[in-house]
């Protein structure tokens, strides 16, 4: 089961500081598509969860065929809604990607796409087959490294940086994930909590 030990009682506690201080809770507004991050690491949590708890006996593949016909029929269910998005986003900071026009592609964006497409398969492939066969105390560093290569790669690619107190709320949410995952690995000890 999913126990509740102090352990991971004091983590989702630490994470939620961590998050808390992430969005800037308190001392800015909250940005409205911050929301969408937030439910973002919501939804993979739980992906991750049920991939481990009814997904063990399919195939890496399948598992990633069928995530990547959920994102597509979710990617054409947006399209449908393109038109009104506009109306409804309207002043928002932050949705301009979500409210630009349709844009016809050109052949190298669509080579790109495809490129990138058939990446992504392999990619969640991968991480399906990982989440199947390694142990949990593995895989949650590999979940939360993602932490140190997101701000990377923006500072690269668009030269944006981590403020002071978003680099607080990140160490706070790996330190809540190291307990769950301690907690979890102790917990198929035989002398676990």
């Amino acid at each position: 089961g999913f126990g509740c030990g102090p352990r991971r009682i004091l983590g989702v506690g630490i994470g939620f500081a961590g998050v808390c201080l992430v969005l800037g809770v308190g001392a800015e507004p909250i940005k409205p598509m911050a929301v969408v991050a937030v439910a973002g690491g919501v939804s993979w949590a739980l992906n991750v969860i049920w991939i481990r708890r009814y997904c063990m006996q399919e195939t890496a593949v399948c598992l990633a065929v069928w995530q990547f016909i959920a994102l597509f029929l979710a990617g054409a269910a947006g399209l449908a809604v393109l038109p009104w998005l506009g109306s409804i986003l309207e002043g928002v900071p932050g949705t301009e990607f979500a409210t630009l026009p349709w844009q016809p592609m050109m052949w190298a964006t669509m080579a790109a796409v495809f490129v990138i497409g058939l990446a992504g398969i392999t990619a969640t492939a991968c991480m399906a087959q990982g989440y199947k066969m390694g142990a949990a105390s593995i895989m949650g560093l590999f979940d939360f490294s993602f932490l140190f290569w997101a701000p990377l790669f923006a500072w690269l690619v668009w030269g944006d940086t981590v403020s002071l107190r978003m680099a607080a709320g990140m160490g706070l949410i790996v330190l809540a994930g190291a307990l769950a995952i301690w907690s979890g690995a102790r917990a198929i000890e035989p002398n676990g909590t």
